[in-house]
């Protein structure tokens, strides 16, 4: 599903800046679990696919762009592989939380301590990325790099380092033509 909507999100993609589709997709995959709260029916189940499905479609091919952004042209990959390191953190924390939600709020066996209360799973999913998502928001004017801007930064880079060049090689002319004014002498 995600692959159809690609196809029609692929000119939204090209016209926006990466940042700002990143936390339009967060903020509409953090919608994604509501079907969820109210029921757990097919009808909801597949509401909840089609909604995570939109949003990752919007969101997961701009990371990679907006990654780029921040890194120097020949560090792509390293940069992407430490970028990508919290990601297993992060699954590690979802699993133990998931196993705690499941066995506290869905038990395979309900007794008197513990009854099947999904709708509190999900409102912790829902919890938990609307964080992500106010973090996001609240990050914008520090994460959001206009191209301009980064021109910017690149022409300042690249002139510092055509004036190093310059006077390296000035000096080493000055030193020749010293050098030659001696012999000359």
């Amino acid at each position: 599903m995600i692959v159809v909507f690609l196809f029609f999100l692929a000119p939204l993609q090209a016209n926006y800046e990466a940042y700002d589709l990143i936390l339009v997709g967060t903020i509409i995959a953090t919608l994604g679990p509501i079907p969820m709260f109210f029921g757990m029916n097919m009808v909801s189940f597949m509401l909840f696919i089609v909604i995570i499905s939109f949003s990752e479609a919007l969101y997961a091919p701009m990371i990679n762009v907006f990654t780029f952004n921040f890194t120097k042209e020949g560090r792509e990959g390293t940069f992407l592989t430490l970028t990508a390191a919290p990601t297993y953190f992060t699954m590690a924390l979802t699993g133990i939380l998931g196993g705690y939600l499941l066995e506290n709020y869905y038990p395979a066996k309900s007794d008197s301590a513990h009854t099947k209360q999904p709708h509190l799973i999900w409102l912790t999913i829902i919890g938990f990325s609307a964080l992500s998502v106010i973090c996001l928001y609240f990050g914008r004017e520090y994460f959001n790099l206009k191209p301009e801007i980064v021109e910017e930064e690149q022409h300042s880079e690249d002139e510092i380092i055509n004036m190093k060049g310059m006077r390296q090689m000035m000096s080493s002319q000055s030193i020749g033509s010293s050098q030659s004014s001696k012999t000359n002498n």
